[in-house]
């Protein structure tokens, strides 16, 4: 009887992005119009092929709440809560083009994704029902300064940028401040960002 009942319920996918993602392959996974693998070249049940399950998206930003309060029972987030709901642009003018490349981090871009931070987690917890979960893995700034792109391990991403970004100066397709107006609207955070945005509620 309880796996009769399991094979009854109904499950709802909410995704969420901006309002201008790219969709259509998004509905084209879902409907089984378009096979998708995962790493391992295993293919990926479309969401429909499962039975009982229904799909749903929505184009308003992660920033603000963007289904019913108490209706989501289980919210996933991956690799998306460093991008910025505005960007302070105080980087402009310098060599950095990502706050994570500073020595200290810039006041405004700091400031601001404290800010999001805690406007993400109260957004997802008027949406969580009683007793449901929400699991976000992002990206961060370790304790040895270590970040996407950046390590001890291979070449740097940022570097890679940098001279591509000189290259363009050099070849006189874009002038300099071009170069320097070039900056990221994200922001990695610390172990200790993420647990006071989690602990000051």
């Amino acid at each position: 009887a309880e796996d009769e009942a399991c094979d009854e319920k109904e499950v709802v996918i909410h995704y969420e992005d901006q309002l201008t993602n790219e969709w259509q392959s998004v509905f084209n996974h879902a409907l089984g119009i378009k096979s998708v693998s995962d790493a391992y070249n295993q293919p990926i049940p479309n969401p429909y092929a499962l039975n009982n399950v229904f799909v749903e998206a929505c184009g308003v930003g992660f920033h603000n709440q963007c289904y019913p309060s108490n209706s989501i029972d289980f919210g996933v987030s991956f690799t998306a809560m460093h991008w910025l709901s505005r960007f302070p642009s105080s980087m402009k003018g310098s060599q950095y083009m990502h706050a994570a490349r500073c020595d200290v981090s810039p006041t405004p871009e700091k400031e601001q994704a404290a800010s999001d931070w805690k406007s993400i987690l109260k957004s997802r917890a008027k949406e969580l029902v009683p007793g449901g979960r929400f699991v976000c893995v992002n990206f961060c700034k370790n304790s040895n300064g270590y970040f996407l792109g950046q390590t001890d391990v291979g070449n740097s991403m940022w570097d890679s940028f940098q001279s591509s970004w000189d290259r363009l100066v050099e070849q006189g397709l874009i002038d300099e401040d071009e170069r320097l107006g070039v900056s990221f609207p994200n922001y990695y955070r610390t172990k200790e960002e993420f647990l006071e945005g989690i602990e000051s509620d």
